[in-house]
This record gives C-alpha cells, structure tokens and sequence, in this order.
C-alpha cells in the first residue's frame, strides 16, 4: 500500500510467506504499507506471516489497536523480520494491543517520529522494543523495558500453541492497565466484549469475564520439561511435561531450564535471554548427570520450516546442551542463526543443514560463543548463482561475523560439509574477532562445490588472528583452485590475516594448497601429500615440522619481510608435473623474503620443474643457512637452469655447518646463479 490511508478491522492476515526475504530486506510481511500511507489496524490478527506481521516505512504512520500481532516467523538480520517494523519517520502508536510470539523481536523503529505503546504486552523472541524510543505507559514487556507502570510477569496466556492468547483466570495482566490510556473511540475488545470489565481494563487486546481475578505474579518454574508424545500444557514435570520445545521457551523465564526428552521435534525454534535448553533426556532423570545422551538423541528437525532450526536475536546467556539440530533451510545459520548474541554450545550434533549464503550449520553475527564437542555433517552454504558465477556461499559449517568476545571451538568435527565460494568448515569474514581459538578438531572430507579460492576449508579475513591447536585437516577437496595456485586448506593470504598452528596435520587434500596464508608459525606439524604446495605464505615461522609429500613444492615464501624454518623436515615434495601459470616449482623450499633463515633442517629427496633448484631456490636480502642437510634432490624439465640442491641470489649470504650431497639436475644452456649442489 502506497500514499493511501486504510483501516483493516476485524479481519485475520495469516500465512503470507516470502522466505529468506528477511536476510537482506524488510519487503515482504502480512501487511507491508510505505510512501506516506495512513494505516490503522483494529480488532485484527496479524500471525503466522514470514518474514514480518506488518512492516512500514517511507513516512506512514502507523496506529494498531486491540489486535493481535503473533508468530510471524522471520529470521532477522538485526530488525528486518520482527512482529512489527516501524521504519518510517511518521507517528506510531501500539494501543492495548498483543504483540507475542514473534521469532525475531516484537517491533523494531528505524525511524525517529512521535512512538507510543500502551495498555499492550510484548512477549517475543529477541528484542521486544528494538531501537527508538517510544513513550511505553502500562505495559507487559518480556525482560522488562524503561517505561511507566511496565511489568514482566509471564502473561498466562490460555493456549499459546493453538493461539489462544487471552489471559487465564489468575493472570498478573489483568486489571492491570490504565483506563485513561484506552485508545479514543474505543468501547470494546478484539472479540467484541467491553474495553473495561472491573475496575481497570486488561493488558492486551483481550478483556476477561468480569469474574476473572489478578493472580500471584510469580508462578512460573525454574525447569520446564518437554516431551514429545505429551498432550499436557502445563510442562512442570514429566508426567505433564509439554510437547513441543518451542513452548518450553516461550513462557521461561531469565536463569530458567528447558529439559527436552529423546525424541523428533517437528519445529523450528526461538531462545530467549538467558535460558538452558538440555536434550539427551530418557524422560524420567531429576539431575543432568544421569542423562545418557549416546541413546537417547534429541533433535530438532526443521524440515519444511524454511528457517533455521533454532535462532537468536539479542538473546545473551543462553546454553545449548545435547540437542541435535537438522534440515534447518535458511539464508544464514541454517542449523542455528545467532545474532548480537552469547552462547554456550556443548554436545550438539549440525546436521545436514543449508543457509542460502552464510553459515550452514552455524551463523554467529555480532555474537560471542563457545563451542564445544559438537559435530558438524554434511551441512551446505550453496551461494547464489550469478551470471554463471556463485556469490557468497561460504562457511559450510560455521560462519562468524563477530566483534565481540573470543570465540572458541574445541573438540568439535566438521565432515562432509560444503560451500559454494569460501571455507567449507569455518569462514571468518568482516570486523575482526578478538581471537579466535580451534583447538582438538577434525576437519574431514569438506569442500567446495565451485571454484573456492583462499580457504577452502578455513577462511579468515580482515586482519583477524586465528590459533589453531592439535587439529586433523584430512581428504578435504577443492575444484579448479590450483589453476590460479590461491587456496589452500586453511587460507588467509587475500585479507592479510594471522594464523598460528601447533601439532596440526594437514595432509591427502586435493586441489589446493596444504596452506595459504599472510603470516603463519607452523609448529610441531606435518603438512603432507596436498596437491598444491605444503606451505604458500608471505611471512613465515616453521619449527619442528615435517613438510612431505606436497605435489608442487614443500614451503613457497613470497613477498614478506622474513622467513624462518627450523628444526624441520622438508622431503619427498615436488611430486606433480607443472602446471601452465607455474613459472617455478623448487622441491623444496622457494623463498623470496627480505631475511630468511633455515637452520637445523633437512631438506631431501624433493623434485624441482622448471628452471628452478630441486631443494631451495633462495631470493632475498639477507639469505642464512645453518646446521643443515641437503641430499638427495632432483632437478627436472629445464629450460635454462638447472640446481639439484640450493640456489641463492641474495646481497648477504651467510652458510655455516650446510652438507650437500648426492643432489642431481639436468644439463642446461645457462647456469648464472650461484648454487650450492
């Protein structure tokens, strides 16, 4: 609707749908209005819409009395799906209205006019009032919120699951609203029942019988219990406990426990601020430590939702525990989607996930997290096809977007994921994360289903730093990548990001490099058998390391200010003919730094291609080489030069204690750099 005044009443506006909208627009709701329309919506149900109830913007003005605005399912980045978007620089006001339910916020301003909320309850998912600063007078608010008179006492509403959302005899809301507040004009409630029974008029767009008392306004439980055979409503037991895991969620509380028993949970859901969510439950445990979470699985199954299979926004403190999280389909985080949030993951199985662009299993944006012992399989970041080529796609396990706090993930395995441009395990892309640790993980036949370039398994960007600890990097593949020779399993080299590993193997990964990085320390490793190159960095500190078996060359240094390897292995590399954009392939080590230093190596049976020395072709300033062994290379296919063992072109060279021997090249026209053989 544009520059047009309308009055919906008495009228329902349900399951209108435009999934994944959500992700990158606010187009797309039950009622969408913009261009300076007028809009009134009275006595009406806005519910079940995607990705927003109403949405307006571009100077309407906007007034929603006595309705009901109720499980509109969005998956929002940062506002674009909540029960309302007011984005618009007009008027706004919320009168004894019902605003529950919604996955992604109760309203959302993005504009800076007149905004009013009164005699209403807002009990969502996310933020209830995100941004601006309405006037709230005499309201329910989930969490509470700086207004008058706001409370926020769990509503007691009749039936939330079948949408039922008048208050139950002994609710805190009713009487509870200011009668001086009920909109002008109006008599009656959303079901035609006077406005005002007893002294005060009821919060919300539903008036109770007169008979109808204000109960105690703390009745509910620390722990609610699901389970999925249950007909029961009540859920503070097993016996009653609830069906469904997204009622659980909506009446907890702040420090509040959802126990899920075994079972398949039909449903998308959304975490509210600092709650638990345990599975692994047989239906009968009263501590955690008796779970048995081997044989009794509990999992949220999204099929056919188009959403994530859980999601948060704004929701801090929140843990997830033993729950496995399946065929979640959305444009971000389609096992979880995180947004401007904290928690903690442990004993979580991701499994066969999609998100459209980012985050196939896990999508953290602006979020804090630590994850630990989960399972990430067989989960997909496709990308968006354009003009033959894929844009995003990337994180097929987890993306992260964060400026927040460290992030960790331990002892977590990432296997058969995919993504259609970057990183099939973990992507980490944007403003920089103030660190980010992996540390005991399995990264196991991940890759790509296009051309991926940089990090085909891991990706960091924007000055990030990454440590990565006693993890296995195993049979992952790439497509086309060595046609360019940019992508290695772990890549940072386009957006200049620091990696640091120790104890690490990264080994039997096809088309790409083993490495691909700006600096790197690579410590107590083995790099082995990768198609590409072991080892592809500007800068670069490697100790105590094995690089073997690579196809192309064991260590390529290019570019940086320094370079240093010690105490390590370099064999067997080389073992790929070259390919057509390859000038030179060195076995070995090829370095051109500014200051390199090999010491206390051994450097031997690897194959040089192509003009090119088969143990270490050297370019720099300042060239050192110390207590170290060179044997057994082979120089191959030459055109102008050839070096079994060491060439070096550098201003300052410095041997102490180097032996050479039993190194092989082929005759050739020129030979004009100095060599060591």
């Amino acid at each position: 609707m544009e520059q047009a005044a309308l009055t919906i009443g008495r009228c329902t506006v349900t399951g209108n749908k435009l999934p994944n909208a959500s992700a990158t627009s606010s187009t797309g709701s039950g009622i969408y209005a913009l261009n300076n329309a007028t809009l009134l919506v009275q006595n009406s149900i806005v519910a079940d819409n995607e990705p927003a109830g109403i949405d307006c913007g571009s100077g309407c003005n906007l007034r929603v009395i006595n309705s009901v605005v109720a499980r509109n399912l969005g998956s929002s980045v940062f506002g674009y799906a909540a029960g309302i978007i007011f984005s618009s620089e007009g008027s706004c006001t919320i009168n004894g209205s019902t605003i529950v339910g919604n996955h992604a916020g109760g309203i959302y301003f993005g504009g800076n006019g007149p905004q009013k909320i009164e005699n209403s309850i807002f009990w969502n998912f996310g933020p209830e009032i995100a941004r601006g600063q309405p006037e709230v007078y005499a309201c329910c608010v989930r969490n509470g919120y700086a207004g008058t008179q706001v409370v926020s006492d769990y509503p007691e509403f009749v039936d939330p699951t079948s949408g039922d959302w008048r208050l139950r005899n002994g609710s805190p809301l009713i009487d509870r609203g200011e009668n001086d507040r009920v909109a002008e004009g109006v008599l009656s409630d959303i079901e035609g029942n006077p406005r005002i029974r007893g002294d005060s008029v009821d919060l919300g767009a539903y008036e109770s019988p007169a008979n109808y008392s204000q109960g105690p306004v703390d009745t509910t439980p620390e722990r609610f219990f699901v389970r999925h055979e249950s007909s029961s409503k009540l859920g503070r037991s097993w016996g009653d406990a609830f069906p469904t895991v997204w009622e659980a969620l909506f009446e907890s509380l702040p420090g509040g426990e959802v126990w899920v028993a075994s079972g398949t949970y039909r449903e998308a859901i959304a975490l509210p601020s600092n709650v638990a969510v345990y599975g692994g439950f047989l239906g009968m445990e009263e501590e955690l430590s008796e779970r048995n979470m081997e044989s009794a699985t509990t999992v949220i199954d999204a099929t056919g939702w188009l959403l994530p299979a859980a999601q948060a926004i704004s929701a801090q403190g929140l843990a997830l525990d033993g729950l496995t999280f399946r065929n979640g389909s959305a444009y971000r985080g389609g096992g979880l989607n995180l947004e401007q949030s904290g928690a903690t993951i442990q004993n979580c199985r991701f499994e066969n996930n999609s998100a459209i662009s980012l985050g196939g299993g896990v999508s953290l944006t602006s979020s804090s997290a630590s994850i630990i012992d989960c399972d990430f399989l067989q989960n997909r970041s496709p990308g968006i096809p354009s003009g033959g080529n894929i844009s995003n796609g990337a994180g097929g396990g987890i993306y992260l977007n964060t400026t927040l706090d460290d992030v960790t993930i331990k002892r977590c395995r990432f296997i058969g994921n995919i993504a259609g441009q970057f990183a099939s395990g973990i992507y980490v892309s944007g403003q920089p994360v103030q660190a980010l640790t992996i540390e005991d993980c399995e990264f196991h036949r991940n890759g790509g289903s296009h051309d991926i370039f940089d990090g085909t398994v891991i990706r960091a960007r924007t000055g990030n730093t990454l440590t990565i600890l006693n993890s296995q990097f195993t049979e992952n593949f790439g497509t086309s990548n060595l046609t360019f020779l940019r992508g290695g399993v772990i890549g940072s080299q386009v957006h200049r990001s620091d990696v640091a590993l120790s104890n690490c193997e990264i080994s039997g990964n096809t088309g790409m490099h083993g490495l691909y990085m700006n600096q790197v320390v690579i410590q107590g490793s083995t790099i082995s058998h990768n198609e590409g190159r072991g080892v592809d960095a500007l800068d670069a500190l490697i100790e105590n390391s094995i690089i073997e078996g690579n196809g192309y060359e064991g260590v390529y240094l290019l570019g940086g200010a320094s370079g240093q390897i010690k105490q390590s292995v370099i064999k067997g590399n080389g073992i790929q003919p070259p390919i057509v954009n390859l000038p030179s392939t060195a076995g070995g080590i090829n370095a051109r730094v500014d200051d390199l230093l090999i010491s206390g190596c051994r450097i031997f049976g690897n194959t040089g291609t192509r003009d090119t020395a088969a143990a270490a072709l050297l370019n720099g300033a300042r060239v050192q080489i110390r207590n170290t062994e060179v044997y057994g290379n082979t120089s191959t296919m030459a055109e102008h030069y050839s070096v079994g063992g060491i060439s070096i072109t550098a201003d300052e060279i410095e041997i102490e204690n180097l032996t050479a021997t039993a190194n092989q090249a082929l005759e050739t026209a020129f030979t004009h750099f100095p060599s060591v053989d």
